[in-house]
């Protein structure tokens, strides 16, 4: 069981369910691309994009079991926090902007493949509460 999953199945003990998560995982270890060691490069891609991923992962399997309310007619919300660095280079700073042009990927594909089930169309995904927030 991972770290997400523990944490989720402490909250819904705590709380009775999960009705959003906000992922706002980001380290930065900068370096030219000609210093930046393998070891850089994916702790910062396993910190900010695989950190989100297996939280979001967790929230989505959490939110399909447990259905939407009568206060939503959404299971859950998720919101991802992201970069500017997401769409604006940064010298210096490679792995730092490919996680986080990761992470709006991430979500945006993770909208077209759930917001169905979630109650909404893949147009309404933001309203969806599927969403990443870029700086």
């Amino acid at each position: 069981m991972t770290r997400c999953a523990r944490c989720s199945t402490g909250s819904v003990e705590a709380f009775g369910r999960i009705d959003i998560l906000v992922a706002n995982a980001g380290i930065q270890k900068d370096s030219a691309i000609t210093d930046m060691s393998l070891e850089d490069w994916r702790a910062v891609l396993d910190i900010n994009l695989t950190g989100q991923f297996l939280c979001v992962r967790e929230a989505i399997r959490r939110f399909l079991a447990q259905g939407p309310t009568a206060v939503s007619k959404t299971a859950g919300k998720i919101i991802c926090m992201s970069s500017v660095h997401e769409l604006i280079p940064w010298v210096g700073h490679i792995n730092y902007a490919a996680s986080k042009g990761g992470v709006m990927q991430m979500m945006k594909s993770v909208a077209q493949e759930v917001a169905d089930k979630a109650g909404r169309d893949q147009d309404q995904h933001q309203q969806a509460g599927l969403e990443h927030a870029g700086g």
